[in-house]
């Protein structure tokens, strides 16, 4: 069990013995209970035709550190960080093994994720991604996330050093074809930032390349589990045709980013990435 997966409830009736008969079943949403829990009657569903409606009374608590936020790079422990050569053969990913690179919006200049609402959801569809995969285990997944990836500040001169080498690449994560890109644009300020919108726009180029675009959002509001759902079907994101540099440069002057110089950096980079379609 990870914290978000869904509960399923089947209520049976007991003929002492004999084959016990199901009255009714309901599945409840991980979005449903955490973090805040549930109380109160749930309506069952399949009770048979001629049955009265039946409700299941339900109370779930989570402890309070059910979720925890998003470490920082610093934080990580070393189990969780992957050595080029375990996912690399050479130039080329590992026969049966994945890469993701996530796109997603801070929700605070503090903390990218303060409430694990964003961690919940990653590892949801992770978990549901992975299984509708044949053959890949979640154990072979590796996960390119700009917080827990870039040391974050404060930093030591030497994390400064590696921060700004690895910020030089961060826009290939989301071109590269190899690399199976996560939108998670069910967060309202995801289209009102500058680098998500950088993000997408590279995402669009790695369609076009043969790689692969995930949008989240595209399962907000289903009534239906992560896990249950037609997850490749339902959540690829639609092939769009890729943003010229001067098309994304006018876009981007309406979006927000904390620090000025970023326009210049996002347009750059986009204007190298743009010739490989």
């Amino acid at each position: 069990y990870l914290v978000g997966d869904s509960l399923e409830f089947c209520v049976y009736d007991d003929d002492g013995g004999k084959g016990d008969e199901r009255l009714g079943r309901i599945v409840l949403p991980g979005r449903a209970f955490v973090p805040d829990g549930h109380k109160g009657p749930l309506l069952l569903k399949e009770t048979g035709s001629g049955n009265k409606a039946a409700y299941l009374d339900v109370q779930i608590s989570l402890p309070p550190d059910a979720i925890n936020p998003m470490p920082r790079r610093q934080e990580l422990p070393t189990e969780a960080i992957w050595d080029v050569e375990e996912i690399l053969d050479r130039t080329e990913i590992r026969r049966g093994y994945e890469i993701i690179a996530v796109s997603h919006a801070w929700r605070s200049t503090q903390h990218p994720d303060p409430q694990g609402k964003d961690l919940q959801k990653i590892g949801q569809f992770v978990k549901a991604w992975t299984a509708a995969r044949s053959g890949l285990l979640l154990t072979r997944v590796g996960i390119f996330i700009d917080w827990c990836s870039l040391h974050q500040e404060p930093r030591t001169r030497n994390e400064s050093k590696l921060f700004n080498v690895a910020l030089d690449y961060a826009g290939l994560w989301f071109c590269h074809p190899g690399v199976q890109v996560f939108l998670l644009s069910g967060n309202t300020k995801f289209h009102q930032r500058a680098w998500t919108t950088f993000e997408v726009a590279l995402a669009t180029v790695n369609a076009h390349r043969g790689g692969g675009v995930w949008d989240l959002g595209l399962a907000d509001g289903l009534d239906m589990p992560l896990e249950r759902l037609d997850i490749l079907r339902v959540c690829r994101a639609p092939r769009r045709p890729p943003l010229g540099p001067k098309t994304l440069e006018l876009k981007l002057q309406s979006k927000q980013t904390s620090v000025k110089s970023d326009y210049e950096l996002l347009l750059a980079w986009y204007a190298d990435a743009f010739p490989a379609i």
